[in-house]
């Protein structure tokens, strides 16, 4: 029997990612055939971003490529712009079916009951959850949308991220990680992603140990673990976990040699965080902070928690606390009514508070969001310069964080072989999640393994280094 096709495509964040696997580890009960996404496939499936306008866009150009890839392909959309505009994915000839965020879990049944043949069918177990599609399935071409919208009830809303989220298989050249988190209710004014992500989940923390344990077994020394907004993990159990026990007890209870946190906010850095980190033999130094900016009106207009004074408040104590902590800013540039003022604030903050690096984003307004009808919008050109500027900026800050890392010695886990001008490299992450290359013309170095390394040399943004010691 002629295996069904499936590519695959995914944007946006690991969160976004991390449901890919998911979606392709469903799958696999059905012995499907994974091509790539610029090959000929039976089905094209698509998990799309919609934190920027040009998110959206790139999502339709996925969606026109894959049905010029093959006219006779289905086009299946998932994901943030799926849930926040569901009805302009319909309305595009090329897309087949539209599953919100909340329908990711019953894309593989949906395929089952469609694509797999009677015959082979019977030597299959079909889930429970086709009695939902039946019933529930959204957006078929040949549909009444207004018959067939999916409601979001109450054990959409109540269920936890639990066995049906766990990802037993990663692909050997995926770094791995846990989605333990979805859904966010801050409602930052620019943002977009609580509208497409509206039910709050955590992984019950038994669950996150094994999946940890699974992965250990498959030979991984490292997780991330990665969620929409990480400190509101455990907000829907009711029974006192957070971000912080679920730490303490990945550090009591599992075999994990490293675990990275994906994001966090400012104001989620507690003494209690803090101090689990400079404990634990596990947690690596790394963190990447979700400032925004440095000004207290266009944070307040941002509907952001943190004043300038709590960020300098808590960026201080955690490097009193950890003095090896390496961290970096997401930062949004152009935000309606920024001025000259704004800005130079938001430089004087960043330099005073010296990250390893930046993430800049010029803001993009997004239907839906307050931000969107607010006055005094920046115009394009100063955005991009502004932007420029910053991520300049962020050179700097990076280069001097690097220049007094130089001849330390760093734990590095290495993850990828290279050749580069015919010699052998490979190359990983230090606990500070610096790039780290070893030359490895022997292959003395396994994929996989963890080494001390003492980092020599700085090009561009990379260290190159030599093994003092093997772990």
């Amino acid at each position: 029997m002629k295996k069904l096709k499936i590519a695959f495509k995914t944007l946006g964040c690991k969160s976004n990612l991390y449901d890919t696997i998911l979606i392709e580890s469903n799958l696999d009960k059905f012995g499907y055939q994974k091509v790539e996404f610029d090959d000929i496939a039976d089905i094209y499936i698509i998990n799309t971003c919609s934190v920027t306008a040009s998110a959206d866009s790139q999502s339709r150009q996925l969606i026109r490529k894959a049905k010029r890839n093959n006219p006779d392909g289905d086009v299946i959309v998932t994901g943030c712009y799926a849930q926040i505009a569901p009805d302009e994915l319909a309305d595009l000839i090329e897309v087949k079916k539209v599953f919100l965020n909340t329908q990711k879990n019953e894309i593989a049944d949906y395929i089952f009951k469609n694509y797999i043949d009677s015959s082979e069918k019977n030597t299959l177990e079909l889930s429970e959850n086709i009695d939902f599609l039946e019933k529930n399935i959204i957006f078929d071409k040949n549909s009444d949308k207004s018959e067939h919208f999916p409601p979001q009830n109450k054990s959409e809303i109540d269920e936890n991220i639990g066995s049906d989220s766990m990802i037993l298989n990663f692909d050997s050249r995926t770094r791995p990680f846990i989605k333990i988190q979805d859904g966010c209710k801050s409602f930052c004014t620019y943002c977009i992603i609580p509208y497409g992500r509206t039910v709050m989940k955590s992984m019950p923390s038994n669950e996150v140990i094994e999946q940890i344990e699974t992965l250990v077994k498959n030979a991984y020394n490292e997780v991330v673990l990665t969620g929409i907004h990480l400190g509101y993990y455990g907000l829907d159990f009711n029974n006192g976990e957070n971000l912080n026990t679920l730490l303490e007890k990945i550090e009591r209870e599992s075999s994990i040699k490293r675990v990275r946190i994906s994001s966090i906010d400012p104001h989620e850095i507690t003494a209690e965080f803090v101090d689990i980190l400079k404990k634990s033999a596990k947690i690596q130094h790394h963190l990447h902070i979700a400032l925004q900016y440095g000004d207290d009106q266009i944070l307040k207009l941002m509907n952001r928690r943190d004043s300038t004074s709590d960020i300098i408040e808590k960026i201080e104590y955690l490097k009193s606390e950890i003095e090896d902590i390496n961290f970096g800013f997401d930062v949004i540039i152009g935000f309606p009514s920024e001025n000259e003022t704004h800005f130079n604030n938001t430089i004087e903050l960043i330099k005073k508070l010296k990250p390893g690096y930046l993430h800049v984003f010029p803001f993009s307004p997004r239907k839906k969001t307050e931000a969107y009808s607010f006055k005094n919008q920046i115009p394009n050109s100063v955005k991009k310069e502004r932007a420029r500027v910053m991520r300049e900026i962020g050179k700097y800050l990076q280069k001097e964080r690097m220049i007094s890392t130089l001849n330390s010695v760093q734990n590095v886990l290495f993850e990828e072989e290279i050749i580069s001008d015919n010699l052998t490299y490979i190359r990983g992450y230090s606990s500070e999640y610096w790039d780290v290359w070893v030359e490895n013309p022997d292959n003395i170095i396994k994929k996989h393994s963890i080494h001390k390394v003492k980092v020599i040399k700085i090009e561009g943004d990379k260290f190159f280094g030599k093994l003092p010691i093997h772990l």
